[in-house]
């Protein structure tokens, strides 16, 4: 009996870290943040996500991601292009790892891994790079724009792996506020007027719903950018909360059976469990939108009304339902090496008796049914991404932003400074997670 205790003794502690209770979940690890910065106290969240990213952890980068949205509604929008780089360099990184690297990564659990962004999070991290920059000195913005637009085609043309059929292809919306920054500020070079003509053509066509880009069309093509006397103030609203991630039960379909079989060849010898039973994966929720738009008054009156450009919340939702299969095909693939790993072991161990092969066996089992579905996710983003264009004779003006919901009220106004030179643009970027903005109203100066 000594001999058989000592051999499961062996046997387990082989598999035993599968069965570790994890930390904390990442939803938990930065719910104060999250409350304190929706609550208006971009300062405080600020240092409790940066607390958290000097962890070591594998959550530390999507972490980041927050906490660059935090600096730039904290006045520091330089600081916030900093974090936005690393990270993206970092994701750039990930994206190198072969499909045998990444499916060996996923044979403990996802959330043991470091976190490779979702598509939608790998393209506006771009933008965010592009609004950050536009706010501090502008230099680069342009260039972000672009590398948006880039990224989110460059995703679409990779596909699906195992897919022959690029679902990407129908389902991947255009980012329609980076076409819109890049077409205004080719614009206001006062030269590239049948450049921009051009990207708000795009804009049109990418985001139907954004009225004001006919206005813009024409003004683009009869070379008029602004009155004499006039400088142009852009008003950018991000408005709502975004989309984030809950754990779900999927039962595996057809197409994503045809998906693991396919990867399963490349990670090695392994097979399908015969019984596909529900997996755990993570699900993109859209919370209900409330912010319909953000006014924009000068001398007591309506001078503008944001209007949507991006829907970020309906396209998270969308690109996921797109490769929702793949997302199943994994978790299943992940179970499979799990149950390889348990035969690993039993031959390793050149395992005989019954009642140790039965002990690994519920080990094994033991350890599937541990797993968790990863939700983490860049959960400070916006639900959606408005703008409005004015303009307005040299001076400083006093604005005032007030967010208007869709049930008709409104919340307290924000009154900001905004300084106009002919002929130049300035920018202004507000954040309301609800009818009540949080952080600061970021004013840049006129370029």
């Amino acid at each position: 009996m000594s001999h058989i205790a000592e051999r499961f003794r062996a046997a387990v502690s082989l598999l035993v870290l599968g069965l570790l209770p994890g930390c904390a979940t990442h939803t938990e690890r930065i719910a104060d943040a999250r409350r304190t910065f929706y609550q208006g106290d971009a300062a405080t969240a600020a240092r409790l996500l940066e607390a958290q990213a000097r962890e070591e952890s594998h959550d530390a980068d999507v972490i980041k991601l927050d906490l660059a949205l935090v600096q730039l509604f904290d006045g520091k929008p330089q600081l916030a292009e900093a974090i936005l780089r690393e990270v993206r360099d970092r994701m750039d990184y990930f994206e190198q790892l072969d499909v045998r690297e990444q499916l060996a990564a996923l044979v403990a659990d996802d959330r043991r891994t470091a976190y490779p962004g979702e598509d939608y999070e790998k393209v506006l991290l771009r933008l965010m790079l592009a609004f950050s920059d536009l706010m501090h000195d502008g230099d680069d913005a342009l260039a972000y724009a672009f590398q948006t637009i880039e990224k989110q085609q460059q995703i679409i043309q990779a596909g699906v792996p195992g897919v022959a059929d690029n679902p990407k292809e129908e389902r991947y919306r255009q980012v329609a506020a980076a076409a819109y920054l890049y077409a205004l500020l080719r614009e206001a070079t006062y030269t590239d007027y049948d450049d921009a003509v051009r990207w708000y053509k795009r804009v049109a066509q990418w985001a139907p719903q954004y009225r004001a880009v006919k206005r813009d069309i024409e003004r683009a093509a009869q070379g008029g950018y602004a009155r004499p006397g006039h400088g142009v103030v852009y008003v950018f609203a991000f408005v709502d909360r975004g989309p984030y991630k809950v754990e779900t039960e999927h039962v595996p379909g057809t197409a994503a059976i045809g998906i693991a079989s396919a990867l399963i060849t490349v990670a090695g010898p392994y097979t399908l469990p015969p019984q596909v039973a529900p997996v755990k994966i993570p699900a993109v929720v859209a919370p209900p939108t409330k912010v319909a738009e953000v006014l924009v008054q000068a001398g007591g009156r309506v001078v503008g009304r944001t209007e949507t450009l991006t829907d970020v919340a309906a396209m998270a939702v969308e690109q996921f339902e797109a490769v929702r299969p793949y997302v199943v095909a994994k978790a299943l693939v992940r179970r499979a090496l799990k149950q390889g790993a348990v035969y690993a072991v039993k031959d390793a161990l050149d395992v005989r008796d019954p009642l140790v092969q039965v002990a690994l066996d519920v080990v094994g089992v033991a350890w599937q049914a541990t797993e968790r579905a990863d939700t983490r996710c860049w959960s400070l983003l916006p639900g959606r991404i408005q703008a409005t264009r004015l303009e307005l004779p040299t001076g400083t003006h006093a604005l005032t932003l007030q967010a208007r919901g869709v049930d008709g009220r409104t919340g307290p106004p924000v009154d900001v400074t905004v300084p106009v030179e002919s002929s130049r643009t300035t920018f202004i970027l507000a954040y309301f997670p609800t009818l009540r903005p949080t952080g600061r109203v970021l004013v840049s100066e006129p370029r």
